[in-house]
């Protein structure tokens, strides 16, 4: 499994949507964010948002973000 790290831009909340991701040391934008789901994660018991996203490389990734 290859770690992918989130850029997200923030309003007035919190990080809000992931804008790009970070995939050995390579910046690729999100192009569009095709679902986003809130799960809970069983073994710290933290609620985290879920992203699956298209890149503008044409790669579909899922990024997750612990709140």
């Amino acid at each position: 499994m290859i770690r992918v790290q989130g850029e997200f831009y923030s309003g007035y909340k919190s990080g809000e949507t992931p804008r790009f991701a970070i995939i050995e040391g390579r910046r690729i934008a999100v192009t569009e964010v095709i679902r986003r789901t809130r799960a809970l994660d069983p073994r710290t018991g933290k609620i985290r948002d879920v992203y699956r996203c298209r890149l503008a490389d044409g790669q579909v990734i899922e990024i997750i973000e612990e709140l």
